[in-house]
């Protein structure tokens, strides 16, 4: 159901919004990225960035981009590297606004995102995040549109959508009330996945609204997380077994948490299929799948068609291209 939303003039005062944006070697987007906060048509906002000891000359540009809009972007440079988590945690604590929009050094904002989603929650009190569809784009050609999230299979109506489905096909599209988030931050037990982690908690504290329109653009490229998936699988499975725990394995959230394992696992499976490792599936049979025995067949197989090279037909190639939207 689309929100009721207020007029730009019933926000007499208008709620500042902090852009949280962690950084790590971005040279290649960033100036992009800070572009499409600047040219946003909500004033009443401050650009947090916290880069994590990037090597290459992501803060010199953040730098030189600031000097031009005084005020505007507030930098902080980590002394040592604290990865992904920690950094976040940094940025937590330079937020002073009423709402935040998760960012990263990759996204890119379309005109009017930050407008329509202060307009949602302002009109929504019981809401405790807002998202958007986003366009996914090939980082690593040109931004070139893979797919868009416009689509009835990407409404999250509670947490255990969140779960089910691995979170959200680009963060870069929630607004979350500050408020809302967990007293502890992201959680440094998941240094990996602990965005998904810190959704699923602020889905617990309000409703989700979807805001209607297409009004960011998620990067996927080779640096990117979303193409670790393998590396992260065990932190994925700990922080499933974490929700079962933390939440007192309620019937519905073990349903969740068993869809979302299957999800990440056919995903992968599939992405190792079309590039044709057959040792990385093994791999993967044998650590995580270990009493799955359907799930085991069935690597078995993507291994077998992978030695006659049922992988290399272009068919199969263009209906993984098809349906890799479903996978994070």
């Amino acid at each position: 159901m689309t929100p009721k939303l207020k007029a730009d003039h019933q926000l007499a005062e208008k709620p500042l919004v902090s852009i949280f944006c962690p950084t790590f070697n971005a040279e290649k987007f960033i100036e992009n990225t800070l572009n499409s906060i600047l040219t946003q048509d909500y004033e009443s906002i401050e650009i947090l960035i916290s880069d994590d000891c990037s090597t290459d000359l992501t803060v010199e540009i953040v730098e030189r981009i600031s000097s031009l809009n005084p005020g505007k972007i507030h930098l902080n440079v980590n002394e040592k590297n604290l990865g992904i988590t920690s950094n976040c945690n940094t940025l937590l604590k330079m937020c002073n606004g009423k709402y935040i929009a998760f960012f990263a050094g990759d996204d890119l904002m379309y005109p009017g995102k930050i407008s329509a989603q202060v307009n949602a929650m302002e009109g929504n009190p019981d809401c405790s995040f807002s998202y958007h569809s986003v366009e996914v784009l090939d980082g690593d050609n040109s931004n070139r549109l893979i797919f868009t999230t416009e689509r009835e299979g990407q409404s999250y109506l509670s947490f255990l959508d969140i779960i089910s489905r691995g979170g959200l096909i680009g963060v870069c599209s929630v607004m979350a009330r500050l408020d809302a988030l967990p007293p502890g931050g992201f959680s440094s037990k998941f240094p990996s996945v602990s965005d998904w982690l810190m959704l699923i908690e602020v889905a617990l504290r309000g409703r989700i609204i979807k805001v209607d329109g297409v009004y960011g653009g998620y990067l996927r490229h080779s640096k990117g997380a979303s193409r670790k998936t393998f590396e992260t699988l065990g932190e994925i499975q700990e922080t499933l077994e974490y929700i079962n725990y933390r939440y007192g394995n309620n019937g519905a959230i073990l349903n969740a948490t068993n869809l979302a394992f299957k999800r990440y696992i056919y995903g992968e499976i599939a992405r190792l299929f079309i590039s044709g490792d057959a040792n990385r599936i093994h791999l993967l049979k044998e650590r995580f799948l270990v009493e799955k025995y359907y799930l085991r067949a069935i690597s078995n197989i993507f291994i077998c068609m992978i030695f006659i090279k049922v992988n290399k037909i272009k068919a199969i190639k263009n209906l993984y291209s098809y349906l890799s939207s479903n996978f994070k």
